[in-house]
């Protein structure tokens, strides 16, 4: 999913299990957000991973930090802000689509 207001990426816990990385790739996530449920979030850890979009022919990446949550959700994760700057996207909500430059 893509969060437009979301500061952060996120990572739910389920896929980070499904996708079978080792908890000795996690850092340390000491800080608090805000506004993403009623409540206080406090993520487990977060991980740094490539974010790549687009297909085979078209596609683009960034690296990107995740903080990872123990919670469910319908989505695996949400890109925020930040990536979406890095990746370089233009979001039309009315269109339902993203648009990117690629080196091809």
């Amino acid at each position: 999913m893509v969060g437009t207001g979301s500061s952060v990426n996120i990572m739910y816990k389920g896929c980070f299990d499904q996708m079978g990385l080792g908890s000795n790739q996690l850092i340390a996530s000491p800080e608090l957000f805000y506004g993403f449920t009623v409540d206080v979030v406090i993520p487990m850890e977060r991980i740094r991973l490539p974010l790549m979009v687009g297909d085979s022919d078209h596609q683009s990446t960034a690296m990107a930090d995740f903080l990872i949550i123990d919670s469910a959700f319908a989505y695996n994760v949400i890109m925020g802000r930040l990536a979406m700057n890095d990746l370089n996207l233009i979001i039309s909500t009315r269109a339902l689509m993203i648009k990117f430059p690629t080196p091809n």
